[in-house]
């Protein structure tokens, strides 16, 4: 089955709102178009959608009776935070095999450049995880109704920025550092990179959650003086 967002609309066209269809697979006038063909991320399978007169029954249409109730700044927020948890576990997974590479194969832990560039490394990994896990616990909040949901929204855009450059920084200095080998098809971080590179650009963009970031804070008051009451 496919769950996609629609415009739910009044018999005279008027948009009544967000709702979220679920369409069976092999319904009548659905196409799916295998047509993703990325850098990275194959296997998300993003193919082309394309549905002519498609019946849904009331029973698979998600929030037909609160349009724009489902999708919320909680729902949304946490969207973001999950996929820097996907970020951030390739950055681990480039970081690991990184590590390993150099102190098991290459022979080269006593290089002390080579260090501090692993060192360098290891404090960005470490600086987005604390982001990720903050982020995390604001939702949790919010869900629990403790927080302020579209704060938590914001502070979900910051995580999302400050973990994708963390990951973009992780997986392409593991491929310089790793040298020749790190390109080659035997090796994961050519994968771990593209995969990286191509969820960067992808909705919701840096460039839109930054917008989201500095319109809060250029608003009085708002996320800050939240975040240290609650003492996150």
């Amino acid at each position: 089955r496919l769950c996609i967002f629609a415009d739910l609309q009044a018999p005279d066209g008027t948009s009544l709102g967000l709702v979220h269809p679920v369409i069976r697979r092999g319904a009548k006038g659905l196409t799916v178009l295998n047509n993703w063909d990325a850098m990275g991320m194959r296997g998300t399978a993003s193919d082309d959608l394309i549905m002519e007169d498609v019946f849904v029954p009331n029973a698979d249409l998600i929030g037909a009776q609160h349009p724009n109730g489902y999708f919320t700044s909680v729902l949304a927020g946490s969207f973001l935070v999950g996929r820097a948890a996907v970020y951030m576990g390739i950055a681990d997974a480039a970081f690991e095999f990184l590590v390993s590479y150099i102190r098991d194969k290459v022979k080269a832990g006593d290089d002390m450049v080579m260090q501090f560039r692993i060192g360098q490394l290891e404090t960005t990994r470490q600086n987005a995880i604390s982001i990720l896990y903050r982020a995390a616990h604001l939702w949790e909040m919010a869900l629990n109704g403790q927080g302020n949901p579209d704060e938590c929204s914001s502070f979900a855009a910051l995580t999302h920025c400050a973990v994708i450059h963390a990951s973009l920084a992780i997986t392409s200095q593991a491929l310089e550092l790793a040298g020749g080998r790190g390109m080659l098809r035997s090796s994961p971080l050519e994968r771990y990179y593209r995969d990286v590179r191509a969820y960067s650009v992808s909705p919701p963009t840096i460039n839109a959650s930054m917008v989201n970031i500095g319109s809060r804070l250029l608003a009085p008051g708002a996320m800050r003086e939240t975040l240290v009451e609650e003492g996150v």
